[in-house]
Parts: C-alpha cells; sequence; structure tokens
C-alpha cells in the first residue's frame, strides 16, 4: 500500500534527520572545549548592567506594558489587532531608545557582541537551527503529551497564529513580518543581552539559564507553550555565552518564528 505525505511533513522529517546529524558533531566539540567554560561565564558577568540602569529599564517596561493594557482596554474588539500593533511598535521604539542610551554610558563591552567583527558567526546560524529542530521537536511532542494526554488541555496556538489563513489582510502580513523581524531581535537584546548576564552575575551560570528561560517562557503569557519556550531560550543562552555574541541568536530565533509560522501556514 503507498501512502503518501504532504510536501511539508517530508521537508520537516529531513531538516529532523540533517539537524540529529549536525547535533551529534556539536556536541562532540563542545566536549572537547569544556574548559574554557569558567572564561566564557566570566565574559558575560562583565557584560552585566548596574543595578540601576536594569531597575530604571524594567520599570519603564512595566509602566509602559500597564499603560498598554489599558490603552487597549478602550478600543473595541475588532479594533484591538491595529491598536495592539501600534502599542507594540511604541514599546519598541521607547525602549529601545532606553537601550540605546543606557549603551552610550557603558563601555564597549555592554555591547551584546554585535560588532561587526562578530558578523562572521552568522556562518553558524542555520547549523545551530537544525541542529536544535530535534531537542524542540522532542520538546513539543513531550508538551502535547502533558497537556492533551495527562491533562486533557486542547492546545491553541497564540493570537498572531490564529490568522494564519488570512494573509491577504495588510494587517496580518505585518503582525507575521513583526514577528519573524523585529520581535527576535528585541527579545534577544533584552534577554539574552541584558536579563542573562546581570543574572549570571547574581546567580551563577546555571540558574541564570533557568531563571532567564523562565522569565522568557512566562513573558510570552502563553502557557501551553512555556516548556517549548523555556527550551528554546535555554539553547539561545547556551548559543550567548558561548560564542558571546547575540548575532546567532537574533538569527536562529528569526528562523525559529519563520519556520513555525511556515509549518502552520502549511498544515492548514
Amino acid at each position: 500500500m503507498n501512502i503518501s505525505y504532504p510536501i511539508y511533513q517530508i521537508l520537516a522529517g529531513t531538516l529532523l534527520i540533517v539537524g540529529s546529524i549536525i547535533l551529534l558533531f556539536m556536541i562532540k566539540s563542545f566536549k572537547k572545549k569544556l574548559h574554557l567554560t569558567p572564561e566564557k561565564t566570566a565574559r558575560l558577568e562583565q557584560r552585566a548592567w548596574s543595578n540601576r540602569a536594569l531597575a530604571n529599564l524594567l520599570i519603564s517596561w512595566f509602566f509602559l506594558y500597564l499603560l498598554a493594557a489599558g490603552i487597549g482596554s478602550l478600543f473595541y474588539e475588532d479594533q484591538l489587532p491595529k491598536v495592539r500593533l501600534i502599542l507594540t511598535y511604541i514599546m519598541y521604539i521607547l525602549i529601545g531608545a532606553q537601550i540605546i542610551h543606557t549603551r552610550q554610558t557603558h563601555s564597549s563591552n555592554k555591547s551584546f557582541g554585535l560588532a561587526k567583527s562578530n558578523l562572521p558567526q552568522l556562518r553558524w546560524a542555520i547549523p545551530l537551527y537544525l541542529a536544535f529542530l530535534p531537542l524542540l521537536a522532542l520538546v513539543a511532542i513531550l508538551n502535547k503529551i502533558c497537556f492533551s494526554g495527562i491533562l486533557h488541555i486542547e492546545i491553541e496556538h497564540q493570537a498572531i497564529t490564529q490568522h494564519m489563513n488570512e494573509l491577504t489582510e495588510t494587517l496580518h502580513r505585518i503582525y507575521i513580518a513583526t514577528a519573524i523581524l523585529i520581535a527576535p531581535l528585541y527579545e534577544e537584546i533584552l534577554f539574552r543581552g541584558i536579563l542573562f548576564p546581570k543574572i549570571i552575575q547574581k546567580t551563577g551560570l546555571i540558574n541564570a539559564l533557568i531563571i532567564t528561560s523562565l522569565l522568557f517562557a512566562a513573558l510570552h503569557f502563553h502557557i501551553p507553550a512555556l516548556l517549548p519556550l523555556f527550551a528554546l531560550s535555554t539553547l539561545l543562552s547556551l548559543v550567548y555565552w558561548w560564542s558571546g555574541s547575540l548575532w546567532n541568536c537574533i538569527v536562529i530565533h528569526m528562523l525559529f518564528n519563520a519556520g513555525s509560522i511556515a509549518f502552520l501556514i502549511a498544515s492548514n
């Protein structure tokens, strides 16, 4: 009996096989360089913002979030997608401006490793993304078993992914472009570039990986995605810790979001 599979399933399976092979080579290479762990941890500790600078940023973010939530409650349901998009970009601009201003008062070692000299590291972005796919797929399966099989809770997609069948509308295209291009840049600078080094400085590497990833997952406000987001954050944090640059983290995050959205579109 011939069984035909959709092209997206064949492609996904191929990527998982290739990713598994790359992952094995990367694990072997990683083991050979474990002696560099203290040096890499110290490098990020030196990039930690001061308590005052970090507190100011977090207060600003929290205030803007509450303000945006309050403003959003003043509009009708059909107006909310456009209002939320506008408010999101306002938050990105204001928080981004504060980050740039704070960086200007710091020395160059607070640059998140985004100097042009680190651009060649981007050659590892796609191999790393492929290597992470099997791990993330395994976590996704465990997450589905936990929610659907054990807790009997149906997993719903985040709000943005519920519009995948409406790509003809400009607003939804902007939402998707934001999720792929803008959000990863913002989130990597905030979580990996700013929070992660500070938490390393205060609690050590392992605790920092856990705390940063918990915050990253929780602040997406989507309970069914907590475990996959925690896993993604842990992997991205390890990439930043190992490479000292956010370039790969940003691109891998973009690829992850793009791949997730493309898979949802294909499966629908």
